[in-house]
């Protein structure tokens, strides 16, 4: 085998430092938690520093596995493109506000991290808060397998050797590595056009088709925009996954994409392990020491902002029958008859698209029931439970 020189982009320096701190944090985690880290510059997607473990010859901790290749569960960490999928087709706006209520589908009941809902909820609380059922019920308007299949697209894999996640991707079921995750975000910060993942000096620079808009992703950005208890600005999305087996965070500074693991290498259950407490401090830690700036938001207009607030005064009701919570008992018909004052409206049960007869629609059976309608912008859901009696005699 002939032996040859290789030109890597990693940066030694940055290399060391990382190591340095990933090796101090390790210690406030018992085996077998492991981590990992990716750095990769936005402009150009070469990596400057590859963390696959750290500990490479701690046995309990698998320290010779390379995490960063191993396909985990993201966690929360896709919610911004699902929510940017919507935006880009125009089927939500910034302003949008959510319920952040009970979500049945096909059996399917999932519930927020902390097991509580937040009832009306503006797209930016529901993407920095991570709520659940918002994020479930856009990627349900979108449509799962679709936007499933692009997205495995985009990190180079066939949708036919994967498990079909659902509308579980939007809370950790579609597993990624720290590599694919690396790259969704370098395309997030370069203005929705994907960029490739380079380890070596690429001989020339492939050109790729707009994923999203240049608006859709700089919206995205803003709205995951923070500022820590110092006043610094900083924009992430942290993940964790079921049972706490990962927790992730994405950073995006000024040149800069980090993305921070810790796990267990056989998804080893932890109580240990959440994206915001234990992922997120290591990346704004790196960013520090690595005099990494502060990334450029593009600040959304007040009247943008304002939109979440006054929302519900601008829409009034769309929904004229029923009202939200109601109980309804049906006798000897074929079904209950919700109804819009607005004609050109368009009807969503249970988070599937409905067409309406003379502008209304039926619910024909009995059960607990998520009504949504959308007209123009605005949007107003009724949660119902329906009791259908047959006639007697």
């Amino acid at each position: 085998m002939d032996l040859h020189d290789v030109t890597s982009t990693i940066d030694v320096n940055t290399q060391d430092q990382v190591i340095a701190i990933l090796s101090s944090q390790l210690d406030r985690y018992k085996a077998p938690v492991n981590m990992s880290v990716i750095i990769a510059e936005r402009e150009t997607g070469n990596v400057v520093s590859y963390v696959g473990s750290t500990d490479y010859l701690n046995i309990a901790r698998k320290g010779g596995v390379n995490y960063l290749t191993a396909l985990r569960s993201p966690g929360s960490t896709l919610k911004p493109f699902i929510y940017a999928e919507a935006l880009n087709r125009n089927l939500i706006t910034v302003g949008h506000v959510f319920d952040d209520d009970a979500f049945q589908q096909d059996g399917y009941a999932p519930s927020n991290f902390d097991n509580t809902f937040s009832g009306k909820i503006s797209l930016r609380d529901a993407l920095v808060r991570s709520r659940n059922i918002p994020a479930i019920e856009t990627l349900n308007l979108i449509g799962a397998s679709d936007f499933s299949s692009k997205m495995i697209t985009l990190i180079g894999g066939d949708a036919f050797e994967r498990d079909y996640a659902g509308l579980t991707m939007a809370v950790g079921g579609m597993y990624l590595s720290a590599e694919q995750l690396a790259s969704l975000y370098l395309m997030l910060g370069n203005n929705g056009v994907p960029l490739d993942l380079n380890l070596t000096p690429p001989v020339s620079a492939k050109s790729y088709e707009q994923f999203f808009s240049e608006t859709t992703a700089n919206t995205i950005i803003s709205l995951l925009s923070q500022r820590d208890g110092g006043g610094n600005l900083f924009v992430a999305k942290t993940g964790t996954s079921h049972n706490r087996q990962d927790a992730w965070t994405a950073l995006l500074t000024e040149k800069h994409v980090i993305i921070v693991w810790l796990g267990t290498p056989d998804n080893e259950p932890t109580e240990a392990l959440v994206g915001g407490r234990s992922a997120q401090p290591i990346a704004l830690q790196l960013a520090q020491v690595l005099n990494f700036k502060e990334p450029d938001v593009v600040e959304l207009t007040e009247e943008t902002n304002d939109a979440a607030i006054t929302i519900t005064e601008r829409c009034g009701r769309l929904i004229n029958f029923p009202e939200d919570g109601s109980r309804l008992i049906s006798e000897g018909i074929s079904g209950i008859t919700v109804s819009s004052k607005e004609r050109g409206t368009e009807w969503y049960l249970n988070g599937m698209r409905v067409y309406p007869r003379y502008g209304n629609i039926s619910i024909p059976e009995s059960g607990f029931h998520k009504v949504t309608a959308e007209f123009e912008g605005c949007r107003e859901t009724v949660s119902i439970s329906v009791e259908i009696k047959p006639v007697d005699g």
